[in-house]
């Protein structure tokens, strides 16, 4: 029996890579963490009605809630998103939550394959090489040669899911997107303003689904 983690932000590329998980593995656990991120209600929120969904899939193991603190930014970066080494610090606390229950593997929403210096929104803890080189870590650090592998489920055959496809599958699934949280801001809704909530819009338009989701992006 193949047992994995996911972790669980709340967004919607956490939410479809958990989907694929319990469609691939036998014993599935997600794990939400409170980091200290300005939307973290908002973002348990919608991991906990995802935790709900999931219940119809037999191998869903349910939810966790972890928690931990960290810098929002660095000093000369007050009003950047980026959290420094966010994922090197998420990965250990999901590892140490799989050796717990006997999993292998850790599932992320991450698809990006490689660092791109010409994007402001793609840092080095979410790449590929990230991934590869923290499953080397962990491993070595386990006891009793317990390995564990980070999976990144969105990216096929080299070519990470666009969002338009990551949409559409939530979508066909019968999931709720405004039950899901990927704003920068804290809030009874997205802001509308923030890089996310302008990625969504045009990609909403792009697939002619603006309209019905009109007045929240």
């Amino acid at each position: 029996m193949t047992t994995a983690v996911c972790e669980l932000s709340g967004g919607y590329d956490s939410a479809l890579s958990t989907l694929l998980a319990l469609r691939k593995y036998d014993s599935v656990f997600g794990v939400f963490t409170n980091y200290g991120q300005v939307y973290a209600e908002q973002e348990r929120a919608s991991a906990e009605y995802l935790a709900e969904w999931f219940t119809r899939y037999p191998s869903w193991r349910g939810l966790t809630r972890l928690k931990c603190t960290l810098s929002q930014a660095l000093p000369d970066q007050s009003d950047s998103p980026y959290i420094p080494v966010r994922n090197l610090v998420l990965g250990t606390l999901s590892a140490n939550f799989a050796q717990a229950h006997g999993a292998n593997v850790v599932v992320v929403g991450s698809k990006t394959t490689e660092y791109r210096p010409d994007d402001p929104y793609c840092w080095y803890d979410c790449t590929t090489e990230f991934y590869e080189g923290m499953g080397a870590l962990v491993s070595l650090a386990a006891e009793a040669g317990h390995e564990i592998r980070y999976e990144q489920s969105l990216i096929l055959d080299g070519q990470p899911l666009t969002k338009a496809q990551v949409l559409e599958a939530l979508i066909d699934e019968g999931i709720a997107l405004i039950k899901l949280w990927n704003c920068y801001e804290a809030g009874e809704r997205p802001c509308q303003k923030c890089f996310h909530c302008l990625d969504m819009r045009k990609t909403l338009e792009g697939m002619g689904q603006l309209t019905r989701f009109e007045g929240w992006w």
